[in-house]
């Protein structure tokens, strides 16, 4: 990974984390802002996705974003590798 400055990664980090966090307990029943919020998240998951320099579903991807993401990487990753 190419050397990015901290406070880009710790916007970054920042960003997966609301990512993991904004997914409502029951989809079905969530209020109007929960699912305002867990759309937003959907929408900041494609943009960090869409940075990452290698092809879907290649170990190196996954090895990024959990480099690039820690612990909230497998939210960012989602379905889509």
């Amino acid at each position: 990974m190419r050397a990015e400055p901290t406070v880009i990664l710790e916007v970054d980090r920042r960003l997966a984390q609301f990512i993991r966090t904004a997914r409502p307990a029951h989809l079905d029943r969530a209020s109007p802002a929960e699912l305002g919020r867990w759309y937003a998240a959907q929408e900041v998951r494609k943009i960090l996705q869409d940075a990452c320099p290698y092809e879907p579903g290649s170990p190196s991807r996954s090895a990024w974003f959990v480099e690039k993401y820690g612990d909230a990487a497998g939210a960012v990753i989602g379905s889509d590798g």
